[in-house]
């Protein structure tokens, strides 16, 4: 663990942009430091959209994933490379965006990945990538398992597991999630504009906090809530689409 900070609380939400469908995901890259920004329009799809920063969103690249359609809206960039759902298996891809091709890909063996059992409720998601500055992790269930939700970590630059977290809480009881400082962070609701983050789960030490932070979803229509990690943590946020805005979160850790 390279640190450990809990959320004390966060902001309310800043209007950044309206673009794209009424679902959809936006991301900065985790690791390079940029004003470049990313989209994926809609549930499932073909192109990522880049651009230049949130304020000059003159679209610069299309980038056509040929048959690796995406699936949901908890994707990720990390480190020039946009990792996300592939459609209709249960496989994790890396798309390259320098060399224009996937260049990695790992099976998440047992997990839900099709059918109506996705990881939370009201959501379009099966997995949900996330990033912190322990690396790249994947919050998904399992089938057959209505208790438990399960998180990923992966080996540095890599899609091979390093280990593999049991937590006790059922997914699907949530509207959304994200991981920050190595912390599994829950949203009561997606759908309502006043909820709150009442479950929070340390990934390290393996126990649940007892937490309660008041969260808002402007237009009660949240499909993506993620983290964004800076190298300076008074600029992490947390990132959000929530019916077809662009917006973020301030932080303040304890």
């Amino acid at each position: 663990r390279k640190s450990y900070c809990l959320i004390k609380k966060i902001g309310i939400p800043f209007f950044k942009m309206k673009t794209g469908p009424a679902k959809g995901c936006w991301m900065r890259d985790q690791v390079v430091n940029s004003e470049r920004i990313w989209i994926a329009e809609g549930v499932s799809g073909q192109f990522l959209k880049e651009y230049t920063s949130i304020e000059n969103t003159q679209e610069i690249t299309a980038y056509n994933l040929t048959q690796f359609y995406f699936q949901g809206t908890n994707h990720i960039v990390y480190n020039g490379t946009f990792c996300y759902h592939w459609k209709g298996t249960m496989k994790i891809v890396c798309y390259d965006m320098r060399l224009q091709s996937v260049v990695m890909a790992s099976d998440v063996e047992g997990s839900n990945f099709e059918d109506d059992r996705t990881l939370y409720k009201g959501s379009n998601s099966y997995y949900d990538l996330e990033a912190d500055d322990n690396g790249l992790w994947l919050i998904f269930s399992k089938k057959n398992d209505s208790v438990y939700t399960y998180v990923l970590q992966f080996y540095p630059g890599t899609l091979r597991e390093y280990r593999q977290i049991k937590v006790p809480v059922n997914s699907r009881q949530y509207g959304n999630g994200f991981i920050s400082c190595g912390i599994l962070y829950l949203v009561k609701s997606a759908s309502v504009q006043r909820t709150t983050i009442d479950f929070a789960y340390d990934l390290f030490e393996m126990k649940t906090i007892p937490i309660s932070l008041d969260f808002i979803n402007p237009f009660a229509d949240s499909s993506m809530i993620s983290f964004y990690n800076n190298r300076n943590p008074r600029l992490s946020r947390i990132l959000g689409w929530d019916d077809g805005r662009q917006i973020d979160y301030q932080i303040l850790f304890e």
